[in-house]
């Protein structure tokens, strides 16, 4: 559904909506946000103001538009009911609208007050003074409420109290005036009251000591406290986060003495969380004639988050780019490291030699599996997901988690049957893993999983919120030495780690959150210094689970089938071609597409097994959409670095022979589909 699907088909100013709309998101796809003003319909056609803000962020290369509406109805309704004069001004100081309040008190029709300047109705002293506090609210600065003689349409002297502040209407700023009848104390009164009802924004007002003097309702909206439990309490207690309280009492006396505030700061929730709020403050006179303060807040918690979000994608698309380009140059490099040492150790006949080469295979694997972790932070990696029963994996990885923790720790199941979803299986195994790593670091003691499927009410987590519907929920608990309540906004950050030097990367848990969300799932961490760990995670559930046997007692051989072998690392191309040899596969290996086409034209093939980064103008997936159109023959893409999507058959750089047999067992034996195979 496209954004001005619920408008009018024009907006209140004449404009197209569907026009507007796609202005404004192109504008914000090239990098800048929008603020503006919408008109809505409800499914009746009943029409409703919002305030609308689009922020860019970039996701896997791509940029969308991400969107803050909020409802100004109560604004609305406030500007045309309220008894209180107001109206919105431009930069010349001419009146574009007018509420009905200050209409009827001014003698005038809307349409006769439109285009006219204020100083129409001031005196020349009266005109001076209202044209000093427009400049100075144009600098930004916070002007207190001054009082100034008006005349009606019938010459009668109004006195009036007047405050305003500049809003961003429309890519344009305006001036808000609100004008308040002093001949009538009782629609002061009545005045203060609704505005302290009405008003959007929190009001506070306190002496100079900081003691709530009376706060308005949306106090409680933002704050979460109700307006009775503050009376008399010292605002910085109730509102200021714990290390910041200087800071707050030295904005106090900034703005005792000057007069004015005006800044973005962190404030406390009364439920404890930190809040972003936009703070105006001012000096008053209180009612009992001593000095006081009135300070509005405005809530700038999603719109901070927003621009912190954008600041992070930016950084995290730099930092992805550099890690899937270290990872690519050393996997290749692992892959013929690692087939020289099967190499070295098949044919050797001395033990110490067949051992050196195990170890080294061995390392070689070690540091390919830190290259996979990196091209899944930076997103590189394909995911491959089929319907699977977690408690049949679970079991099947029991003897692998088991050897992962050691005699330390107690490996502990409690699964409800059936519980179906759509996983990755390597990588799903990796994360279990991991979660056994991280266990056995944290100590001694239990490390229990538990799988559940139930309807769940919505649940609220650290920057996320799972709806509520039917989830598999799957909880990870240790009883270890726990993480400090310091470190849990940060332990998804990819590289950070609070393990020694050398015992960890940082990047385990990043890419368990990484896999979270791409499985459409949700991931939540609950800790205790002393007591231990959970992990709870949140996947969609599905059905027809698909239970197969992952193992093999021995290698497949190839039987005398002809391979073409695409490589252009020399050294790769060597080792592939020996090993492929030693699995009984006649071999051809060339070092680019075009030596590749050549000989399909002169030989027939079996299958191809190309690199994807090729040099020249054909490329390895190229390449692979060629062979499977003319030839129609299986292909595999093996790489250092992305696998093309779509691609039913890779090998991941640095890979072992029995994953190389396996590979090409499968893709000889099993029934092709040559024409979906890559993309």
């Amino acid at each position: 559904m496209t954004p001005w699907a619920l408008s009018p088909a024009r907006q209140p100013n004449g404009q197209a909506s569907e026009a507007l709309a796609q202005a404004y998101i192109d504008a914000a796809l090239g990098g800048e946000t929008q603020n503006f003003f919408w008109q809505h319909e409800t499914h009746t056609r009943q029409p409703f103001d919002v305030r609308v803000t689009f922020s860019p962020f970039r996701h896997r290369n791509k940029v969308y538009v991400q969107a803050f509406l909020q409802d100004i109805g109560l604004e609305r309704r406030f500007f045309e009911q309220g008894l209180i004069g107001i109206c919105y001004i431009d930069n010349q100081g001419r009146i574009i609208e007018a509420n009905p309040f200050m209409t009827e008190h001014l003698g005038y029709a809307l349409d006769e007050l439109k285009g006219k300047h204020v100083n129409d109705f001031l005196s020349e002293d009266q005109a001076a003074i209202a044209q000093a506090n427009r400049e100075r609210r144009k600098r930004g600065e916070i002007v207190a409420p001054y009082h100034l003689a008006v005349q009606t349409r019938k010459g009668a002297a109004l006195d009036v109290l007047v405050a305003g502040s500049r809003v961003l209407h429309e890519g344009q700023y305006l001036t808000t005036l609100f004008f308040l009848d002093m001949t009538a104390e009782q629609r002061q009164a009545h005045f203060i009251k609704r505005i302290f009802k009405q008003s959007p924004s929190a009001i506070v007002v306190m002496n100079e000591n900081g003691a709530v003097y009376s706060v308005s309702d949306s106090f409680t909206t933002i704050f979460g406290y109700e307006p009775e439990a503050v009376l008399g309490q010292n605002i910085d207690e109730l509102i200021v986060p714990p290390g910041e309280k200087e800071e707050a009492e030295s904005l106090t006396c900034i703005a005792a003495e000057k007069g004015n505030l005006n800044k973005i700061l962190e404030r406390r929730h009364a439920n404890g969380s930190i809040i972003h709020v936009s703070v105006s403050a001012g000096r008053i006179t209180l009612p009992n004639g001593s000095p006081g303060l009135v300070a509005h807040y405005v809530d700038q918690t999603a719109h901070v988050r927003a621009k912190q979000q954008t600041h992070y994608q930016k950084i995290m698309s730099t930092i992805r780019v550099l890690a899937a380009g270290v990872a690519h140059n050393a996997n290749n490099r692992l892959q013929a490291m690692m087939a020289q040492a099967e190499r070295i150790g098949s044919l050797s006949t001395k033990e110490s030699i067949q051992a050196m080469a195990k170890t080294l295979v061995e390392e070689c694997a070690s540091a390919g599996e830190l290259n996979k972790q990196l091209l899944q932070f930076a997103r590189e990696q394909p995911i491959r997901v089929r319907p699977y029963d977690l408690g049949q994996l679970l079991q099947e990885e029991k003897t692998l988690l088991r050897s992962v923790l050691r005699e330390q720790i107690d490996l502990r199941y409690d699964i409800q049957q059936g519980c179906v979803a759509e996983i990755d299986i390597p990588r799903f195994t990796d994360m279990l893993l991991n979660f056994a790593s991280n266990a056995k670091d944290a100590g001694t003691g239990t490390l229990e999983i538990k799988v559940q499927q139930n309807r769940f009410e919505a649940y609220h987590g650290r920057n996320f919120t799972r709806p509520a519907g039917e989830w598999i929920q799957v909880d990870v608990t240790d009883t270890g030495e726990g993480i400090p309540e310091t470190n849990l906004d940060r332990i998804f950050e990819p590289f950070f780690t609070t393990k020694d030097l050398g015992k960890g990367t940082g990047l385990g848990l990043s890419t368990v959150y990484g896999l979270i969300k791409d499985l459409d799932g949700y991931i939540d961490c609950r800790s205790t210094t002393g007591v231990g760990t959970t992990f709870t995670f949140w996947l969609p559930p599905t059905s027809n689970a698909v239970l197969a046997d992952r193992k093999r007692e021995q290698l497949p051989m190839g039987q005398g089938k002809r391979i073409l072998l695409v490589e252009d690392n020399k050294s790769v191309r060597e080792v592939l071609n020996t090993t492929l040899s030693g699995l009984g596969y006649d071999t051809r290996a060339v070092g680019n597409a075009d030596e590749a086409l050549e000989c399909l034209a002169q030989n027939t093939y079996d299958a191809l097994l190309t690199d994807v980064g090729l040099p020249g103008i054909i490329t390895g997936d190229v390449l692979a959409n060629k062979v499977q159109e003319e030839y129609r023959i299986p292909v595999c893409l093996t790489t250092g670095a992305q696998v093309p999507e779509n691609t039913q058959y890779y090998l991941q750089k640095p890979f072992d022979k029995t994953a190389l047999a396996e590979m090409l067992d499968s893709m000889l034996t099993e029934p092709q589909d040559t024409g979906a195979q890559c993309s």
